[in-house]
């Protein structure tokens, strides 16, 4: 049932990320259609600065929203985080059911890629777009589990490891917590500020509202992949959780609800 969870979170949040994505591209990208800052080669990323039909140049800055492979900032720094946290749970679960050395290893391959994947998107490029408080301290609080866990395969010392980082763990938590209200203000702003005439308000405001409700299931699954995360740290503690009704209630509520939220984008 755990796995189950997991897998419908890990499942259902790619699908709302990949969503958010084309958003934040979108928004971004008429952002920077409307921008003349930025430089390429030492010189303005603008052409023709002094007409209004001039066009914006090829900046390597802007790659990560202009391009199609990939996640824009934002939307790189939620899917990492999310990922590292569920990939946190399940190998703490396979270290205390002492599955078999390929899967513990395929475990901890997965979670050696989200951390440095979670720490990419913390230092790419875009950073100044979008940067929630304590976003940063969190990734770089989680540094040396990350190389903890290269140096590492043995089971006790993949335990300790896991169990000496669930401070830092919960404040990546926190920090993503908090991110879907600074990523919906900056996007706010970049397109209301854009939005001259009413139609082009309204267009905004419906944009939005469609960003509104994306954040708000990734909220959801957030929070399920937490509770599952503080499960499985129970689990990889003492042996047993602390209740098991309360494991097994928070395992098929995450199915429940990642099954809901896939239904609603269906639809």
């Amino acid at each position: 049932m755990f796995r189950e969870s997991a897998t419908a979170i890990d499942t259902t949040s790619a699908g709302v990320l990949d969503e958010l994505a084309n958003s934040e591209r979108e928004i971004a990208t008429s952002a920077l259609a409307a921008q003349r800052g930025g430089t390429a080669s030492g010189r303005p990323c603008f052409i023709g600065s002094t007409t209004r039909s001039a066009i914006r140049d090829f900046c390597p800055d802007d790659v990560t929203v202009r391009g199609s492979v990939g996640d824009p900032p934002g939307t790189a720094r939620l899917r990492r985080g999310l990922a590292t946290v569920n990939s946190q749970a399940l190998l703490m679960v396979a270290l205390a059911e002492q599955t078999s050395g390929a899967e513990r290893e395929a475990r901890l391959g997965r979670l050696v890629s989200d951390l440095t994947a979670l720490n990419s998107a913390a230092n790419g490029p875009g950073g100044e777009i979008f940067r929630p408080v304590g976003y940063d301290t969190a990734v770089q609080g989680l540094r040396p589990m990350a190389a903890g866990l290269i140096a590492s395969d043995m089971p006790a010392s993949l335990r300790a490891l896991l169990l000496a980082n669930e401070a830092a763990t919960e404040s990546l938590i926190a920090a993503l917590r908090a991110s879907p209200t600074a990523f919906f203000r900056d996007q706010a702003d970049q397109m209301m500020a854009r939005g001259r005439t009413v139609a082009g308000q309204a267009n905004a405001l419906r944009r939005l509202e469609d960003e509104r409700r994306l954040l708000a299931n990734y909220l959801q699954l957030l929070e399920r992949s937490a509770q599952n995360w503080r499960s499985a740290a129970q689990l990889l503690r003492y042996g047993r959780p602390a209740s098991f009704s309360a494991l097994s209630d928070t395992a098929i509520s995450s199915q429940i609800e990642a099954e809901g939220i896939r239904r609603a984008r269906a639809r």
